[in-house]
């Protein structure tokens, strides 16, 4: 292991410095909270940049911290750190790294406020939500620590002399790249396959929430993880992530985000060495409510899914397909229950055990969703209910239902990331699939009916990799995987399936015998 600890080169060859910048050397730095370490990890040490991103709390708008921005330059040196651990790491076998993960997720579970706090201030996050979502973190590195040992090949015994077999190996190098909506588990289900698997990785947070990922960066060397093994960084798009998808010596990329950036990193890495990606894109989700279901159900289920995190979700139900014999009857239940969101704003998420509809992420993100209701107010042709700014300080939009907006509007075609729900009606049970197949994501989709063998035929013809019958998001699967179809990604994140993305596949043929074995 002593060559994972001995990369000092990697900081002579880039000019980067250890030295913490202190506050009041630079006029608009901003100290983080609860002395959150805000430096670049980089072979288990902490380097500073000369670029920052400064962050502002979402429900007030006040200034929150600046962290440090990776450059070219850091991401290269986070590659070459990676590179050079990879075969120690490699080497230990799935034995030889379960303890590391069996440390880490006890520290989470021991730092669980702290992740919490982060989030409230960050992201506006109530703290049961936070607390959820660590739940889910900490379990999933103790699934890591046991799950590694099941990566097998297959074998096949031929003739005399002859061994035919597969091996399953780690690439090397990974870079992840993750969203900010579930910032914690997100990193987890990154770094839990990749690391498990045998590879190294480096990491950019996103630069809207990077606090979690960084003080996850600290566990991790807390938990003993050998320098080089994993690398985290804050860090703009245009410049950290576009160096990682280009980079010669990350083999493959995990990419969580817009399809729009899948795409421009997909095209980057072309160019480049066509390295592998996994990508879980963005999300359109509709759901089918037929006329025999439990429609008040239905609508309070769905209430929750749009309004769930402010609808900053890729898997929340956006659009909603209602039988037109029920539709009147359905939108009585779901106005009140979307309006009953609106009356419970979550206005300081600091509190602990507060709980109500949280902000949006920050300024561009509030401005964007604002823009698409007022597209649909100017087609509309029924009131529009909510889509207006709640208060005068954060950036909270009231939950917004459109009625029969046209399937080609752009409310209904693109993922928009906020609390608004477009709902429609259909008469057949094929024109509901007909619609809610109608765009180009696939990521979730859910129906709801007493009537199972229809919701067996919705879940053959409804064209997504996850689905709910008779239940919709946030409600998920356990252990089963996570990702979508058509637009909404390739490969697939999450326990078991996570694990097998992140090993290549290599046949070998054997020739034991003194006998010469030919195809030909």
């Amino acid at each position: 292991m002593d060559k994972l600890r001995s990369l000092h080169w990697v900081r002579d060859w880039t000019g980067l410095t250890t030295t913490h910048l202190s506050i009041g050397e630079k006029e608009k730095w901003v100290q983080a909270p609860g002395n959150i370490e805000t430096r670049l990890y980089i072979n288990g040490e902490w380097f500073e940049s000369p670029d920052q991103i400064h962050l502002v709390r979402p429900f007030d708008e006040q200034p929150l911290c600046s962290v440090h921005s990776a450059t070219v330059g850091h991401i290269d040196a986070a590659v070459s750190a990676a590179l050079l651990s990879f075969p120690a790491w490699r080497d230990l076998g799935p034995l030889g790294r379960k303890p590391f993960f069996r440390r880490l997720s006890a520290l989470i579970r021991e730092h669980v406020s702290e992740f919490a706090a982060l989030n409230a201030l960050n992201l506006g996050r109530s703290s049961e939500i936070s607390k959820w979502e660590l739940q889910h973190s900490a379990d999933m590195y103790e699934y890591y620590a046991e799950a590694a040992i099941d990566i097998v090949g297959e074998t096949r015994v031929g003739v005399d002399g002859r061994l035919d077999f597969e091996l399953r190996q780690p690439y090397g190098v990974v870079g992840a790249i993750i969203p900010w909506n579930v910032p914690t588990l997100m990193f987890t289900m990154k770094t839990g396959a990749a690391l498990a698997a045998g590879n190294t990785v480096v990491l950019k947070s996103s630069e809207k929430a990077p606090l979690t990922s960084l003080l996850m960066a600290s566990l991790m060397h807390k938990a003993g993880f050998p320098a080089g093994v994993v690398n985290v960084l804050s860090g703009l798009g245009p410049v950290a992530g576009a160096r990682l998808a280009e980079h010669p010596d990350v083999r493959k990329l995990s990419f969580t985000g817009s399809t729009a950036t899948g795409r421009l990193l997909q095209k980057v890495s072309a160019e480049t060495n066509l390295k592998k990606f996994q990508l879980e894109l963005g999300g359109k989700s509709p759901c089918i409510v037929f006329a025999d279901a439990d429609l008040k159900k239905a609508a309070e289920l769905l209430a929750n899914s749009f309004t769930f995190l402010s609808g900053q979700a890729c898997i929340a139900s956006t659009r909603v397909l209602v039988e037109e014999s029920v539709m009147e009857e359905f939108m009585g239940h779901f106005r009140t229950f979307v309006g009953a969101k609106e009356m419970n704003v979550l206005t300081d998420p600091t509190v602990d055990g507060a709980d109500g509809l949280s902000p949006l992420v920050d300024e561009i993100q509030f401005k964007k969703v604002l823009a698409y209701i007022e597209e649909g107010k100017r087609t509309s042709t029924t009131p529009v209910i909510g889509g207006h700014r709640i208060g005068t300080k954060g950036y909270f939009v009231a939950p917004c239902i459109f009625e029969n907006l046209p399937q080609s509007s752009r409310l209904i075609q693109e993922e928009i990331f906020g609390p608004v729900v477009c709902v429609n009606t259909f008469k057949t049970e094929q024109e509901a699939l007909t619609l809610a197949n109608d765009t180009q994501y696939g990521l979730y989709a859910s129906a709801f009916s007493k009537d199972v063998g229809r919701l067996m035929r919705c879940a053959k013809g409804l064209d997504a990799g996850m689905l709910g019958l008779n239940i919709t998001s946030p409600d998920l699967v356990p252990g089963f995987a996570f990702g979508g179809y058509k637009s909404s990604g390739s490969g697939r994140d999450g326990y078991k399936h996570g694990l097998l993305t992140m090993v290549e596949q290599k046949t070998v043929g054997l020739n034991y015998g003194s006998q010469a074995h030919s195809m030909a």
